[in-house]
């Protein structure tokens, strides 16, 4: 397991996808390739067991690019990639070249590492028809101007024709080791992620879970249970409340791991559109039972406390909201539709957005003159993030909010 320090947490919650070397207090061991990525993605990762690791000098001034690109789609594999910042990136870079290994560490939405591998590069697929030449760590300087000599490059990565870039295959299978996180939630239940042997549904209800519950002493509820006259059953995915409203998370999640064989972005996209579909027929129902003032419980049996009469927060969980670039149907007017409809805010969100939002929220908390919590602050910035979805074309939004 990798440990990340407090810097490099930063970095990684800051941005929804990551490479970055390191070579570790203990040199001995070699160098740490850290790959920070959606859940979906990674589950392509480990069920692939390979990836191409790639370098190359880029812009002509010396500075170094190095990244990871995994075959998920023919038509649109992912890359992610960084431009060398510090020595102790270009002392691992040029530790993988010589020894030809590196330890992998994989890291979800929330920063957690979930996964890791040892590698060993095969001699024989490693390209080299560039190279790295005299270095410049990519600090303080203006680097826009590299923007298209990078996307030239990636751009040769989708193709496979690797100009001017160093690449490196695994010389056998990625032997994943799956690393089990536990997480205790203001209820003092115990919440378990496990990236490759857990219910690929649950995981992705536990992490909502694991970014959500520190909002508020109450925490956030998975499989809240919802008493009706003809018996109990489950009222939503994740709830959350306090007096100033409630959210409800339908999380809609799309099988990988148990496929036979692993489906391209085209299918997915039409998966994820069958399930939102089920989830709005959901969600009109839920917010129904919220309001009839019935028991709410947690699984345990123990009430949970609700706000039943202030607008509802609904929440779509999907595990890539990228998926959803074309689905001109769900966005605009809508989302203003669902509101006049059910009295409730609509929101797709994945798991970096439901991030990001939840970070929106603690950094207006603690500019707040009013000492307002994150709790009230969360339902602030969903706000702000519903009013900006309903000017766009598409559910595919990233709102990045920044404190003046």
């Amino acid at each position: 397991m990798f440990l990340l320090s407090d810097k490099m947490r930063r970095e990684f919650l800051a941005v929804p996808q990551l490479v970055r070397l390191v070579l570790p207090d203990n040199a001995d061991t070699g160098a740490a390739l850290l790959i920070k990525a959606s859940s979906l993605t990674l589950k392509y990762l480990v069920r692939l067991k390979t990836f191409t690791f790639l370098a190359a000098g880029v812009g002509g001034e010396g500075h170094v690019l190095y990244g990871v690109k995994v075959d998920d789609d023919v038509d649109h594999p992912a890359v992610f990639w960084s431009l060398a910042e510090t020595e102790n990136e270009l002392l691992a870079l040029r530790l993988i070249t010589e020894r030809q290994e590196s330890a992998v560490f994989l890291f979800n939405e929330g920063a957690i590492n979930v996964c890791s591998t040892r590698t060993v590069f095969d001699a024989t697929k490693t390209q080299t028809t560039g190279s790295l030449g005299g270095v410049k760590l990519a600090v303080g300087a203006d680097l826009q101007h590299l923007r298209d000599a990078v996307g030239s490059m990636l751009e040769s990565a989708h193709k496979q024709r690797y100009e001017n870039l160093l690449t490196y295959l695994p010389a056998s299978p990625c032997s994943w080791q799956v690393i089990r996180n536990y997480y205790i939630t203001n209820q003092m239940d115990r919440s378990v992620l496990d990236l490759v042997n857990g219910d690929e549904g649950d995981q992705q209800e536990a992490l909502a879970v694991w970014l959500t519950d520190s909002l508020s002493i109450r925490g956030a509820t998975q499989k809240p249970q919802i008493h009706e006259v003809s018996g109990v059953r489950e009222l939503t995915d994740v709830l959350f409340s306090y007096a100033g409203g409630t959210f409800l998370i339908e999380s809609k999640t799309l099988s990988v791991s148990d496929r036979s064989e692993l489906p391209n972005r085209a299918k997915l996209k039409k998966n994820v559109l069958k399930n939102i579909s089920k989830a709005l027929s959901q969600l009109p129902g839920a917010c129904r039972n919220v309001r009839r003032g019935l028991k709410i419980t947690n699984p345990k049996g123990e009430e949970v406390q609700v706000e039943r009469t202030l607008p509802i927060h609904c929440v779509v969980l999907v595990p890539d909201l990228s998926l959803l670039d074309e689905s001109d149907g769900l966005a605009g007017d809508f989302l203003e539709k669902f509101l006049n409809e059910n009295g409730a805010y609509l929101h797709f969100l994945d798991p970096a957005a439901l991030l990001r939002s939840v970070q929106h929220a603690h950094i207006l908390s603690k500019n707040s003159e009013m000492g307002m919590p994150p709790i009230m602050t969360f339902d602030a910035a969903l706000m702000i993030r519903w009013k900006e979805a309903v000017k766009h074309a598409t559910p595919d939004v990233d709102l990045l909010f920044r404190a003046g």
